[in-house]
């Protein structure tokens, strides 16, 4: 084979690697982005995940401790994210909510079927909120008997305990 021919083919070669480099550089660097974006997304699903149950567990235990006569005190109790809701329950029974031995699963079940509802940034401002009239006086020890040391004030200290033990332990 000629020196023309051995050159020739030495540069095919050489072209070949370089297109190769530049295709593997190029999946490389799709694949990179693709691997990270994955990450991302599913850093902020967990982190939306915690948020979520962090919230759910909140909104429970404060309807749980919510004194009730009629129940609209517990009906009222809303959640919502980027702007507080407004608005009260209806003026009337809520047999459902009623018993003082609502089921905690009820509660539970109904919280995570809204909570499903919302995708959002877990960096989102969230609010739980109840317009009720007369809820600050409920929070305040208007029923003695129900909620002597109130519904919200006590479910935050119990949270901010039980969240500072587990990031503890991280």
């Amino acid at each position: 084979m000629p020196v023309e021919a051995y050159e020739y083919r030495i540069q095919e070669i050489r072209r070949k690697i370089k297109e190769l480099d530049s295709v593997m550089t190029d999946d490389v660097n799709k694949f990179e982005k693709i691997l990270q974006e994955q990450v991302r997304l599913t850093i902020e699903g967990e982190a939306l995940l915690i948020v979520k149950k962090v919230i759910s567990e909140v909104f429970v235990r404060i309807v749980l401790r919510t004194p009730v006569d009629t129940g609209r005190a517990r009906a009222s109790w809303q959640f919502g994210v980027g702007t507080a809701p407004s608005g009260v329950a209806p003026d009337k029974e809520y047999p459902e909510l009623k018993d003082k031995e609502i089921s905690e699963t009820q509660v539970r079940a109904a919280v995570a079927s809204a909570l499903e509802e919302i995708s959002v940034a877990p960096a989102s401002v969230w609010f739980i909120s109840n317009n009720l009239e007369y809820i600050e006086a409920l929070e305040a020890g208007w029923s003695k008997k129900q909620a002597p040391a109130g519904m919200v004030s006590l479910t935050l200290r119990e949270m901010t305990r039980q969240l500072e033990q587990e990031l503890g332990k991280a």
